[in-house]
């Protein structure tokens, strides 16, 4: 038994991104490997993404700057920044909300402002945080995009994919 207002980590139990942040960058690989603009119908295919979900998940990345969107009939989608621009950090900012890794220091620590702040677990927690910050930093989308075969298309001759897939997107 553990004492109690103690944390524990059990084994295999890992930190989750959404479904929602999960869509997301596959949306955002899939137009950055096409290189083009594309409706969310064409997106919902080519990434097996509900298409009512690829739509919410465009208005969040819109919203924080990664995407333009495209009115009209022949409106889709199109990166807004360049993709040695974004990052890992900016995707998952814009659609889990909140990234930080907190802890309940009432629980943790003793109920009182000063023990909460001069918490040993807190500055775990900070240290953790800022790792999975730098970490998501140094991401950026064009370092997920594997070389495919030759495309005269494609900067400097190559074709990219996100993660190798051999289909569109």
């Amino acid at each position: 038994m553990r004492p109690p207002n103690m944390m524990c980590f059990e084994r295999g139990r890992n930190v989750r991104l959404s479904m929602t942040t999960d869509y997301g960058i596959r949306m955002i690989l899939c137009l950055a490997a096409e290189k083009r603009m594309m409706n969310s119908r064409e997106i919902s295919r080519a990434m097996d993404i509900p298409r009512d979900y690829t739509v919410q998940v465009g208005g969040k990345l819109k919203r924080a700057g990664i995407v333009r969107t495209h009115a009209g009939h022949l409106g889709g989608y199109t990166l807004a920044r360049d993709v040695r621009e974004i990052t890992m950090f900016d995707v998952v900012g814009a659609l889990e909300g909140t990234m930080r890794i907190d802890g309940n220091y009432k629980e943790d620590c003793v109920d009182d402002s000063w023990a909460r702040d001069a918490c040993p677990v807190r500055y775990s927690y900070e240290a953790v945080q800022e790792g999975i910050d730098q970490y998501l930093r140094g991401i950026k989308v064009k370092d997920l995009l594997i070389p495919g075969p030759a495309d005269a298309a494609g900067p400097a001759g190559e074709e990219v994919r996100p993660g190798g897939a051999n289909e569109p997107c």
